[in-house]
């Protein structure tokens, strides 16, 4: 069974995959409407979700310096508020992506998060959490990051993105 399209416009669901074959990312849908392929794969997304909440791996992150920019938060503490999940997953290692204007549910636009501060997060949870992604999902998604935030992560503009372009 899929999400259907009431529950995707009604939830958050959270979407962790592997690409790469050694990077996990997340990615908050925010009341997005999915690509068929991905909504199609509900029940490995829950379980991919559950395997990554139950890890307590921890790891230096950093945020994405660009995030003011792209969200222009209130303060201080809309923007902690807004962090506070983000944070918790990227340090088990994770790459997070939000939905860039979440009032749009057609929107296609997303933006890097938070992340791990080096490749030793990014080496060391590939093999700690067995996930699975379908191939063809993980080349599509790999295909629509920018490679500076997978191959460098630093020192180049983060701006938002079609990440879920052709899929």
């Amino acid at each position: 069974m899929a999400y259907s399209l009431s529950y995707q416009l009604d939830h958050d669901i959270d979407i962790f995959l592997k690409i790469h074959n050694h990077h996990i990312i997340h990615i908050a849908s925010a009341g997005a409407i999915l690509p068929n392929e991905l909504s199609q794969l509900d029940k490995l997304l829950i379980e991919n979700k559950s395997i990554i909440y139950d890890i307590d791996h921890k790891t230096d992150i950093l945020i994405n310096p660009y995030l003011d920019e792209l969200m222009q938060f209130k303060n201080k503490r809309e923007k902690d508020l807004y962090l506070i999940d983000f944070k918790r997953i990227a340090s088990k290692g994770i790459i997070t992506f939000d939905k860039t204007v979440v009032e749009d549910c057609n929107d296609p636009f997303y933006h890097l998060v938070a992340y791990p501060h080096d490749n030793i997060g990014f080496l060391n949870i590939k093999n700690i959490i067995p996930i699975e992604t379908p191939r063809y999902i993980s080349n599509k998604i790999e295909q629509n990051i920018q490679n500076n935030i997978i191959d460098s992560i630093m020192g180049k503009e983060y701006d938002k993105f079609e990440l879920f372009k052709n899929i």
